[in-house]
């Protein structure tokens, strides 16, 4: 341990991390209040247990490295270096959901999520991915989305309505 960690402890000093998250506007606060608002409203004992929570993740084989923690001590610069072994990088979008006690999903997609490639999931492959969800839970069903461009487009959103006509949050 070194004299400046020694120090820092004995002045009550911890190492903290970063934390990323999303930026909000102005806006934003106003409708997370309006929506916790509706929420209570409607809440019964069972209906977040209804709502069928979504979002989509990359997966890339590049991997991330924190460098910031990895160190090589010695008297000269041995310009450490680390290979990655992969000289072209790919990307994989994954779409998974959840409601109640049930995973839906995975659902992968070959390209860039865009408005055409997200409506056709939730037209053409959503449908497959629920059939295992009880038709009593289907029935009574919300669907959950972020607010991420392909979600919020046009079509998207005529889709929904005509889906789940006021059953969708997003």
């Amino acid at each position: 341990r070194s004299s400046i960690q020694r120090i820092l402890k004995r002045q009550k000093y911890h190492p903290y991390h970063l934390i990323l998250s999303q930026e909000l506007s102005m806006a934003d606060y106003d409708h997370r209040v309006t929506f916790c608002e509706w929420l209570q409203g409607v809440m019964e004992n069972d209906f977040l247990c209804k709502i069928l929570f979504s979002d989509e993740a990359t997966f890339m084989n590049s991997g991330h490295v924190n460098k910031h923690n990895m160190h090589y001590w010695a008297v000269e610069n041995p310009h450490w270096m680390r290979s990655v072994p992969f000289q072209h990088r790919w990307s994989l979008n994954v779409w998974c959901g959840i409601i109640g006690d049930f995973v839906i999903g995975p659902y992968f997609f070959e390209e860039t999520v865009t408005s055409e490639s997200y409506c056709d999931l939730l037209q053409n492959h959503l449908p497959a991915l629920l059939e295992d969800v009880p038709l009593h839970i289907r029935r009574e069903m919300w669907f959950q989305q972020d607010g991420a461009p392909p979600h919020f487009a046009i079509i998207t959103r005529q889709f929904l309505n005509k889906k789940f006509g006021n059953k969708w949050i997003g």
